[in-house]
């Protein structure tokens, strides 16, 4: 009988043979898992970078109106339309309803103290 060394019969049994197998098998889910893993990491990177994209514009859009704020024309306008400020010689002018408020509350009289339709009003303007 010949006696074959030890590691080739280690290697030609079939217990090592499933345990080859067993451990091809573990490298293949723990590869898979981190794959999956590092592509979930690249998608959230993607999602933080567009992120800090939009709120870059926003701080972008906050320094400009800041900076729009503390200009002396703004702060004139604004003390104009707040509070009816205005520069010596001008006069202040107040419009209580726009004509728009006024027809929907129903308070609008025609130039002939009456409540008409506008097709009406124009017929009695050009023909009256």
């Amino acid at each position: 009988m010949t006696k074959t060394p030890l590691l080739k019969r280690v290697i030609s049994s079939k217990i090592f043979s499933y345990i080859l197998i067993l451990l091809l098998i573990f490298g293949l889910v723990s590869l898979g898992r981190e794959i999956t893993y590092r592509l979930s990491l690249k998608k959230e990177l993607v999602r933080k970078e567009t992120q800090i994209q939009t709120l870059e514009a926003e701080n972008q859009e906050l320094i400009d109106e800041l900076l729009k704020r503390k200009t002396e024309y703004y702060k004139e306008k604004q003390a104009r339309l707040k509070f009816g400020l205005a520069k010596p010689g001008e006069e202040v002018v107040v419009i209580l309803e726009d004509d728009d408020e006024l027809e929907s509350s129903g308070r609008h009289n025609n130039y002939f103290g009456k409540k008409a339709s506008n097709i009406t009003l124009w017929f009695e303007y050009f023909l009256k």
